[in-house]
């Protein structure tokens, strides 16, 4: 979508920006414009043309307007305003009080001050007729050829005589401090003292309701600093939080890609998020609740959408590229359902207005608060006198130049405007009465599918987060509604927050990505660094059966760790379990291990030292087991090899002799009987 523009220059040396308009008027009231001139041309010979349009029929037409408006009304022609800027230099200020004419509306009362540059502009109506929306023009015209060399479009809202019977509601969704889709950036003072701006602003017409998102791990960075802005900045988040018509929305820790998680095996990260994300706004702001609500200005998978609802995400505010186009003539203002969910609990559905955002956009802030009014009024005259409840979403864009400018003037508009009202977030969900202009259900409709998630990154992402889990256990901790509780949980969810930024980064990763990951093991690396097997690798037994000491050292300073040592040998048969529980609460921590060597000589010991679930091995080393003693088994195989010897010497041995004598006693028989 283009960008919005109410202004037209054929010259580069002048420009016109508006100062203030009345935000409506009724008939029989002047309509008051002050405008700043920028220009090259002398004041004396400023020549300034103001021109009224037909009234506008429909939001395309309001959108025509903006850079293109047709059907003139009425015109001043070329006025020289000289004479108004006397001791002025430019920029200059210029004061026009317009009455509105048409057969019908009464006359005006009130006399145009000294500083104000009286003006008749007629409107095209008849009376009954007259209520609605009329863009104005403002010319600046060359002095002598009075050939226009620059233009400003802004509307005039001509509101009905009587209150309509219902007013439209604008509700407001604010971001604070948007860090953008890259957490890895962080804030300055600028951000800091842009947002005292806007929060003082809102304090300044603390009636009108706004909704506000902050981003989690965005808080922690600012209550972590101590300067006197940030302190400021925290103080007033805090005030403006106790206010019920200033509600915060729910929010994962990091700026996740919601679609991605839910389509892969991080799907549960996604709910652990929120939780984290919950956690950090109540505690950091003071909240007791917040709003349940998605508030998205990308695409949004089904899946995506299923695993919101599952816990409890009952509003989502979807722009309307997400969603199929539908056959409506008029603006949405009114919730609905998705068709295509196949959860029957289906949430409350809000189009995001992504016209009026783009109204704010302007690089005139007032001009463009002031097109945001003239827009939603529009879209109020589609049904001027309907009784149902109608309201419009609206995301404050986060990088829109002036931003307090064009908050004070927005929040005036709303609460100056007869037809407008400014609501909740949780007004606008409520079921609406009866349906107008609205299908009770559209399809969601991503544009793109959501960004896959490598086989390395998610390797990578899932080996930092066992190791991040091995340390929460070693140190006795438990993770309960995304975060870490108990013994060491502030350095463990300081490194959980570094997890959950990682994950934030996981579709592309990149440097930040892995500096994240590598700040998440910081609790499992000081662990490693913090434990030692004793020094000496060399153990001796010298009998065939004895205790192997293995010793764990711990460091001074480390806190009680709990962990599981495994040994293990090929040559060696162990009487006591290979596995054993240790608590590490002193410096040397000694557990022996009953074994039987199989054979003389030298075997090795693998002594892994892991986290109490056994699941991520924090330390491993192999030792030299020495066994210098004879083993029962090996006597008496010896035993039994020397006897088996002299078995089978003693019947070779008789063996021979009985063969011996039988030769003799033939031989003797033999010869006798000669």
């Amino acid at each position: 979508m283009s960008l919005k523009t109410n202004f037209s220059a054929t010259s580069n040396d002048s420009s016109i920006k508006l100062i203030s308009q009345s935000p409506f008027v009724n008939p029989g009231q002047i309509f008051n414009l002050s405008i700043q001139v920028d220009t090259s041309t002398p004041l004396s010979n400023l020549v300034v043309e103001l021109t009224t349009y037909m009234k506008l029929s429909s939001r395309s037409s309001f959108d025509q307007s903006i850079t293109n408006p047709y059907g003139v009304v009425s015109s001043t022609g070329g006025m020289a305003v000289g004479q108004y800027l006397v001791g002025q230099s430019s920029p200059a200020a210029i004061n026009f009080s317009v009455n509105l004419l048409a057969p019908g509306l009464p006359t005006p009362t009130t006399q145009a001050l000294p500083s104000e540059i009286p003006v008749e502009l007629g409107v095209g109506c008849q009376y009954s007729t007259c209520p609605g929306i009329y863009p104005l023009k403002v010319s600046l015209l060359d002095p002598v050829t009075r050939v226009q060399i620059y233009s400003m479009v802004t509307h005039i809202v001509l509101a009905p005589p009587d209150s309509p019977p219902t007013r439209l509601g604008i509700s407001l969704v604010m971001p604070l401090l948007n860090q953008g889709s890259s957490p890895s950036s962080s804030l300055n003072e600028a951000d800091i003292n842009s947002a005292i701006g806007e929060l003082d602003e809102v304090a300044a017409d603390f009636s009108t309701p706004i909704t506000f998102t902050i981003d989690p791990s965005t808080l922690v960075e600012l209550s972590n600093d101590k300067s006197k802005s940030a302190i400021t900045l925290l103080n007033d988040l805090k005030f403006i939080g106790s206010n019920s018509l200033h509600p915060f929305v729910e929010e994962p820790f990091s700026n996740i890609n919601i679609s991605s998680l839910a389509n892969s095996a991080l799907e549960q990260d996604v709910e652990n998020q929120y939780l984290s994300g919950s956690v950090t706004l109540k505690s950091i702001l003071g909240l007791k609740s917040l709003i349940p609500a998605y508030v998205g200005t990308d695409d949004l998978s089904l899946k995506g959408v299923s695993k919101l609802v599952s816990f409890g995400i009952s509003t989502l505010l979807l722009p309307s590229s997400s969603l199929r186009p539908s056959n409506l003539r008029s603006t949405a203002t009114q919730p609905f359902g998705l068709s295509n969910l196949a959860n029957s609990s289906s949430p409350i559905c809000l189009p995001l207005d992504q016209g009026l955002s783009q109204d704010l956009m302007n690089s005139d802030p007032v001009l463009g608060a002031e097109t945001f009014i003239g827009e939603a009024s529009q879209v109020f005259f589609d049904a001027p006198n309907s009784s149902y409840v109608r309201s419009l979403s609206v995301l404050i864009p986060p990088s829109i130049s002036s931003k307090a400018t064009v908050i004070k003037n927005l929040l005036s508009g709303i609460a100056n405007n007869p037809l407008l009202e400014g609501v909740t977030l949780a007004s606008s969900a409520t079921s609406p009465q009866g349906v107008l202009y609205n299908p009770s259900t559209r399809e969601l409709v991503p544009s793109s599918s959501p960004p896959l998630i490598s086989s390395e990154s998610f390797t990578n992402f899932d080996t930092a987060r066992s190791q991040l889990n091995a340390a929460s256990s070693a140190y006795g901790a438990i993770f309960e509604n995304g975060q870490y509780l108990g013994p060491n949980a502030v350095e463990l969810n300081s490194a959980l927050g570094d997890l959950y930024q990682a994950e934030a980064l996981i579709t592309e990763p990149g440097p930040s990505f892995s500096n994240y990951l590598s700040s998440a093991t910081s609790p499992f690396k000081q662990i490693q660094s913090e434990i030692s097997l004793s020094p000496n690798p060399n153990i001796t037994l010298t009998s065939p059966t004895g205790k192997i000491p293995i010793t764990v050292i711990a460091s001074p300073n480390s806190p009680i760790l709990n962990l599981e040592l495994v040994v293990s040998s090929n040559g060696l048969t162990f009487h006591s379990p290979t596995t054993v529980t240790l608590t590490l609460d002193k410096a040397q921590n000694t557990v022996f291990f009953t074994v039987t060597a199989r054979a003389r000589g030298s075997v090795p010991l693998t002594v892994s030292v892991k986290s109490p679930d056994g699941s991520v091995i924090l330390m491993r080393d192999q030792l030299t087991v020495h066994s210098t003693a004879i083993s029962s088994v090996g006597v008496l195989l010896s035993l039994g090899a020397a006897l088996l010897v002299l078995w089978w010497w003693f019947r070779t041995a008789r063996a021979k002799w009985i063969s011996h004598r039988g030769k003799h006693s033939k031989k003797k028989v033999a010869i006798d009987g000669q």
